[in-house]
């Protein structure tokens, strides 16, 4: 019933963090189903047992246990030396031999980030450690989450511990090392991200090789989240500068970001990572480095035309996804006081495909579409109403 009313079946809160922990957590097979159906993510960590399936498994409910495996449930993988040598293995569980893994099969971003040269400020792949080394030194102190290729501390305390100013200060010399200042993390993970999307491959192409550069995907989804955590220094900002110094780099970002996000609402999250940006800039005083970030994506859906209809690990975005992006646009066009330099540009793009096809094709039509949108927008109802009868 909440469901249909509009409940967002992966909110979070409570003890459980999720309606669908919850429900596994007490058997309740049929209200998982369907939060399953509804689109409950079936991953989603936090809460009082991890996740669903841990939740499920502690509980004992094995049809839950099995609904949440047939739609696609990972656990944690653990290093747990076994007989005195090295294998991959899990906690403790009636259902753990679902889950082992060999080492070989492993995605290979965390090696990646692992191989990073802080002196360079570059990666060296052939640095890279093996992953079950990194576990088997730092048992029980991380976990590995295969799903999303990352190491993790295995509990906020140890974390709340690690940077704990006053705890360094009482700490022997001997271990001080191991703990951490924020900034300096940040700034790493800021300097990692933009040479990844700065990398001459990278930075021109919209589908990458996953197996060649295993960290593309997490820098494009994240670089400007980091950045904006990041302590502002001139050496950092250099690289920023010489990345967004050039259009096609940018409009490539913003492409390849949209092809790989599956949201209903791609646009906004964009606008929302160039305002983290300009944020950051602000903090430290930046008078130059600014970009217009709405042109960048109206540039980017222009691209669209140029892309094959499929491409590897790749989502193609239909006309009628574009048409919401545009919708979207023409509202931060008005918001941001630039709505006649938006349809100035689509204008300029209709006339270029006009001109090389000698009419307008079905393909390009979505342009007139978004030129109603714009003049709509505009308060221009007569060349709405034009522009949509000439795209019928």
């Amino acid at each position: 019933m909440l469901l249909d009313k509009g409940a967002y079946v992966n909110a979070q809160g409570g003890s459980y963090r999720n309606a669908l922990q919850a429900a596994s957590a007490g058997g309740h097979d049929q209200v998982v189903q369907m939060l399953l159906d509804k689109g409950a993510d079936v991953n989603a960590q936090g809460g009082f047992y991890g996740n669903a399936l841990e939740a499920a498994s502690a509980g004992g409910h094995d049809q839950v246990v099995q609904m949440l495996l047939d739609k696609g449930a990972l656990r944690w993988i653990l290093w747990q030396p076994t007989g005195g040598q090295s294998g991959w293995n899990v906690p403790p569980s009636k259902h753990s031999e679902s889950f082992l893994l060999a080492p070989g099969h492993l995605p290979g971003r965390s090696r990646t980030a692992l191989s990073w040269d802080t002196n360079q400020q570059d990666f060296r792949p052939t640095s890279a450690p093996f992953k079950d080394a990194i576990l088997g030194i730092l048992c029980p102190l991380i976990v590995y989450r295969v799903e999303t290729d990352t190491f993790r501390l295995v509990h906020l305390s140890l974390y709340e511990y690690l940077f704990n100013e006053a705890k360094q200060q009482q700490t022997h010399q001997d271990v001080s090392h191991f703990f951490f200042d924020p900034n300096d993390i940040q700034g790493e993970l800021a300097d990692m991200t933009l040479a990844q999307i700065a990398n001459n491959y990278i930075s021109r192409s919209i589908s990458v090789d996953s197996d060649q550069y295993p960290f593309a995907t997490y820098a494009t989804k994240n670089w400007c989240h980091r950045l904006s955590l990041s302590p502002h220094d001139p050496t950092r900002f250099r690289k920023y500068s010489d990345f967004i110094a050039h259009p096609d780099r940018r409009s490539t970002w913003i492409l390849r970001w949209l092809l790989s996000e599956d949201t209903s609402f791609p646009l906004q999250q964009i606008v929302r990572l160039q305002k983290l940006v300009q944020d950051w800039l602000e903090k430290g005083n930046s008078t130059t480095g600014s970009v217009d970030s709405l042109c960048d994506i109206q540039r980017a859906l222009f691209r669209l035309d140029e892309l094959p209809q499929s491409m590897p690990g790749l989502r193609m975005i239909s006309n009628v996804e574009r048409l919401v992006c545009v919708r979207d646009l023409a509202r931060e066009f008005t918001s941001a006081g630039k709505l006649d330099d938006g349809v100035r540009m689509f204008e300029a793009a209709l006339y270029l495909a006009g001109t090389e096809h000698h009419s307008i094709e079905l393909g390009s039509c979505w342009l007139l579409n978004s030129l109603r949108i714009l003049y709509d927008q505009q308060g221009n109802a007569t060349l709405a109403e034009e522009t949509q009868q000439r795209a019928l």
